[in-house]
């Protein structure tokens, strides 16, 4: 399981929950995530977290509102 914060303007902030293979996540996530950091594009490094994700949702949290969860991409 991984998550990720968006950080970008014009994203709505919610986080964003994965479901790796575990392989990728010790391998490759590592890595892309050192590139998205390094001043990668956010939308480059969600194409290459979906290309890796078995499935993933987006988790929103607002005050005295139940917790949401949208499927991504």
């Amino acid at each position: 399981m991984a998550v990720a914060e968006a950080a970008e303007p014009g994203d709505d902030g919610r986080t964003l929950v994965l479901e790796l293979p575990l392989e990728a996540l010790q391998e490759q996530r590592p890595r892309l995530k050192a590139r998205w950091v390094g001043g990668g594009s956010t939308a480059d490094f969600h194409a290459e977290l979906d290309a890796l994700a078995i499935r993933g949702w987006r988790v929103a949290i607002a005050r005295y509102e139940p917790v949401r969860f949208t499927a991504w991409p």
